[in-house]
């Protein structure tokens, strides 16, 4: 009886840690862990779990990616409006753009991005999380487009402490549109950038501008050079445009 009682609460466990139905889609040759929020809506989120609720974290994507890399503002017909807890965190990506669609950024969202200089958020963010930028020491431009300040979770995007700069982008400016300067400097969470870099009102565009350049992958093979088509490890993928990208597939 005790041991089919513990093969009961072990199964309770799995169940609990794997709930969270997350998928995987290319997108700019860029393969995203997305969650889908509502089907009827046709609306997800990048990343997946949440450790307060024993489901496991995934990040949005892998965290061997570097350069410059944009959110999509969809993924397979679903809209993204939500970033998740800790999905890009510890990523090696120098610049990230959110694009107008995403309304929520979740807690640490972009916590110990330790390549991270650039980040831009566009117009619809109407909450960001708990220490999202916390320990992103190299930040050095934060551009958001939203024109009234959103509310932070417990009004702290990061600690700033000028004793110890390893932990804090110490030199972060943040970049609002015109008019909004005041606004922000007041509000919880965003003023932490008056005693960094600054708050400056030069955000004088926003970021619909940015060209989705649509590629799909055409060809996949193993680390020995043989054809695959979801085999597991190590994949190397041809795309479209003629790029190729490493994935690793579970």
């Amino acid at each position: 009886m005790k041991k089919f009682l513990s093969f009961v609460v072990v199964a309770l466990l799995s169940l609990s840690v794997s709930a969270e139905d997350s998928k995987k889609a290319t997108v700019n040759s860029v393969e995203w862990t997305y969650v889908v929020l509502d089907e009827t809506a046709k609306t997800c989120k990048v990343g997946a779990g949440d450790a307060k609720k024993d489901i496991t974290i995934v990040a949005a994507i892998d965290e061997s990616i570097t350069g410059s890399i944009t959110v999509p503002e969809s993924i397979e017909g679903y809209k993204v409006v939500e970033i998740n807890h800790s999905a890009f965190k510890r990523c090696q990506v120098s610049s990230i753009i959110v694009p107008n669609t995403v309304a929520t950024i979740g807690n640490e969202a972009f916590k110990k991005c330790n390549s991270l200089t650039k980040l831009e958020i566009g117009t619809g963010l109407t909450s960001m999380g708990e220490d999202a930028l916390s320990e992103s020491v190299n930040l050095t431009d934060v551009t958001i487009f939203a024109t009234t300040p959103p509310p932070v979770k417990t009004e702290r995007i990061f600690s700033y402490n000028a004793s110890h700069p390893e932990n804090s982008p110490q030199s972060a400016k943040l970049h609002v549109p015109a008019g909004c300067k005041a606004a922000y400097a007041a509000a919880g969470g965003w003023k932490v950038f008056c005693q960094c870099g600054g708050i400056f009102e030069d955000a004088a565009t926003g970021i619909s501008h940015v060209k989705q350049t649509m590629t799909s992958s055409t060809e996949r093979y193993t680390l020995d050079g043989r054809r695959t088509n979801s085999g597991k490890g190590v994949n190397i993928i041809r795309m479209s445009d003629g790029t190729t990208k490493k994935v690793v597939v579970k």
